[in-house]
């Protein structure tokens, strides 16, 4: 049987076929936080964005964001399982709604706090479906509903498919410290960067689209909740002052939350770099618990040690507030700090795609304040963000807080006794109640600042 002969119709028609079928447009799903893009970059300047942020994750801010996700998970779940303890033991009905009304602040960042083998969800259903760009992502949180009945919320941005996804099966330190000792986060970290300027290759990866608009309403949903923390906390330190103390009890033994500000002073990590300042300004709080997070059982057994009046055994009403504090002191302004300081990377990666920052006269070029919030609710001074800023009491600030480092000089003298006896009083501890002082040892030193 002869061929059959294409006739030229048919062959100008199958050209256009293949022809549409090569070009035909990317079909894949947007998540709902997917921005348009407002800015056209280079593949080698997008890179150039990502490298310049940090190849080890101890030096990349980047990853310091994406930790705090993980120190946010841990201490808020400590924060419920604690809260729930004591409104079963003290039959007081205050600590639930204390817990249902720190899930509403931070459900804006996450909702998903517990493991998929933790107890008090075991039998709490599948967790919810997770899927980013179309494609199912395994989920290894998920919500404990059954703590917060009646408060409807979708997840968080810092949960599984946000725009802030801190969901990432944590990685574990490897032997190469001097290079990277989290190389799986490293491709985390590249995912959070790509999600939170919903950036997208564009003609075969020679070009990448990128948005601002992600990036900064990350960054104002952490400064909201810090708003709404701040009296939330205050109520806290409030209704804990308020609980009669314990008449069978040393007055030695009755600590009190600290509720003095935490910084007074700077700790440049411009100079130091990002693991001597993490450690030396927050790891105090932070570790304070590491050794016992794995230990899912160490707050009950807190509670018992207490309610049975076991000596040594720690305020559990104290430790409430000092998990609290330590979110609203701590983990939210370590993720100010990581903001702003992506935010220079990322204005500075935008400065990159023109070649003058005026465009006529004193009129400033479009990009010129790109990845900085500039909002009638929270904007940044470009040049106060260039300087390194510390988040601290609500603020940027630049400058030691709230006085000068010299004028320091006295109070440290008086804190010396203070710290002498605070270390000898946690030594033989076991519980993680760091943070707190006590009524003696402020009355020796006469100090009202806390250092570091």
């Amino acid at each position: 049987m002869r061929a059959r002969l294409l006739t030229p119709l048919a062959v100008l028609s199958l050209f256009f076929s293949i022809v549409a079928g090569v070009r035909r447009p990317d079909t894949t799903p947007l998540p709902d936080w997917y921005h348009t893009p407002d800015i056209t970059l280079t593949a080698d300047e997008w890179t150039r964005f990502t490298s310049t942020l940090g190849t080890s994750m101890l030096e990349n801010p980047a990853w310091y964001l994406f930790h705090s996700g993980y120190l946010l998970r841990e201490f808020s779940r400590q924060q419920e399982r604690l809260a729930t303890l004591l409104a079963v033991t003290t039959k007081d009905r205050q600590w639930g709604r204390f817990r249902m009304e720190y899930f509403r602040i931070i459900a804006p960042l996450t909702t998903e706090w517990y493991p998929l083998d933790a107890k008090e969800v075991v039998d709490g259903g599948d967790p919810v479906p997770c899927t980013v760009f179309g494609v199912d992502v395994a989920n290894g949180y998920r919500e404990n509903v059954r703590y917060h009945p009646g408060i409807d919320v979708p997840p968080g941005i810092m949960d599984c498919g946000g725009v802030l996804d801190t969901s990432a099966e944590r990685d574990n330190p490897r032997s190469q410290r001097d290079v990277n000792p989290f190389p799986r986060d490293s491709i985390s970290v590249r995912n959070v960067l790509r999600n939170l300027f919903s950036a997208r290759e564009q003609d075969d990866g020679e070009r990448v689209l990128a948005s601002q608009t992600g990036f900064i309403n990350a960054w104002q949903t952490t400064h909201r909740t810090i708003e709404r923390m701040a009296p939330f906390v205050e109520s806290v330190f409030e209704y804990i002052e308020s609980i009669p103390p314990d008449p069978t009890r040393s007055p030695d033994d009755t600590p009190l939350v600290d509720e003095r500000p935490r910084q007074t002073r700077l700790f440049r990590r411009e100079e130091i770099g990002y693991q001597s300042y993490y450690d030396d300004k927050f790891g105090g709080s932070f570790l304070a618990t590491d050794e016992l997070l794995a230990d899912p059982e160490w707050l009950d057994e807190a509670v018992v040690a207490y309610v049975g009046r076991e000596a040594g055994a720690p305020d559990v009403f104290v430790l409430y507030g000092v998990i609290v504090n330590t979110v609203f002191r701590g983990i939210l302004p370590l993720m100010m700090d990581m903001f702003a300081d992506i935010a220079v990377k990322a204005n500075e990666m935008a400065g990159s795609t023109y070649q003058d920052i005026y465009t006529s006269g004193l009129e400033k070029h479009p990009l010129a304040m790109w990845a900085v919030p500039e909002g009638e609710e929270f904007s940044v001074p470009l040049d106060v963000l260039r300087v390194w800023p510390e988040w601290t009491e609500g603020v940027y600030v630049t400058e030691a807080w709230p006085v000068p480092e010299g004028g320091l000089r006295d109070a440290v003298d008086r804190m010396a006794v203070e710290r002498v006896l605070e270390l000898e009083l946690h030594a033989e501890s076991p519980w993680p109640w760091r943070g707190s002082i006590h009524r003696s040892t402020e009355d020796i030193s006469g100090s009202k600042v806390f250092l570091p």
